[in-house]
């Protein structure tokens, strides 16, 4: 709900700032005031998305599916287009790592951009599970290259509900299963992968609990780390969770 309520103190005041421009507009000034109310627009509909997401509604599949969803991505472009030059800044001042092995067959990373693919094949990853709701498009990889892809979209900066634990280790476990090397990605690959990779290596049986498993991560990727209500879920999610046996040893 923070993120709810931050996001709509920026909507109503860019929505006051274009109010108080378009009365007295003129020339150029309308420009400023379109550019105000495209932000104000952007911001209250970040606002009501968090704000479902809090009352339970899994708001991410309803957007992925719904017929409004291009016309919602183009009132966001400037919370997407914002994403992206943090991806860009991050890469050209060599931010860390693309993904790094957590586990044996188990990667954690943020978003590949399309011409580190060859690194996708270098390191034998052959399964990417996308947690980005902002980023829907294929991760890295399209289709055709022989590396399986899903997605499971989980809204930045909240807690992943428990279907979406569900749904996201089911992918994880059948491509452990079929012996694929699996990366587990978000945007920049802090939050989202590492709650979901955690949990992963817990039931997995790669760590005995969500604390060493997060530990990993933040071995294997510095900056890693769940907020206070990622880390909450996670451990909820792990309580009620029973670790499959231990996994047969794979290369790294």
């Amino acid at each position: 709900m923070k993120l709810a309520i931050a996001f709509a103190i920026l909507g109503l005041a860019m929505a006051t700032l274009a109010a108080g421009m378009g009365a007295r507009a003129s020339g150029g000034r309308w420009l400023a005031f379109g550019l105000e109310a495209y932000l104000a627009a952007c911001f209250l509909a970040l606002s009501a998305i968090y704000a479902a997401r809090a009352a339970g509604v899994e708001v991410e599949r309803i957007l992925a599916r719904s017929r409004w969803s291009p016309l919602l991505r183009a009132v966001l472009l400037p919370y997407l287009a914002t994403g992206v030059i943090a991806l860009l800044v991050a890469r050209g001042l060599g931010l860390g790592s693309p993904f790094r092995p957590v586990a044996p067959g188990l990667y954690a990373g943020r978003i590949p951009f399309p011409d580190e693919r060859g690194r996708l094949r270098e390191a034998g990853i052959d399964a990417v599970l996308n947690l980005c709701w902002e980023f829907p498009g294929p991760s890295g990889p399209a289709a055709g290259t022989g590396i399986a892809t899903a997605r499971v979209p989980i809204l930045d900066g909240v807690p992943p509900t428990d279907a979406q634990f569900r749904e996201a280790l089911e992918y994880v476990e059948r491509w452990h299963a079929a012996w694929r090397r699996v990366l587990i990605h978000c945007a920049q690959g802090h939050g989202r992968t590492s709650t979901i990779v955690a949990a992963a290596l817990v039931r997995l049986g790669l760590a005995e609990g969500g604390d060493e498993a997060l530990a990993r991560v933040a071995a294997a990727r510095p900056g890693a780390r769940p907020s206070p209500s990622q880390k909450a879920a996670l451990d909820r999610y792990l309580s009620g969770s029973t670790p499959d046996a231990r996994g047969r040893p794979r290369g790294s």
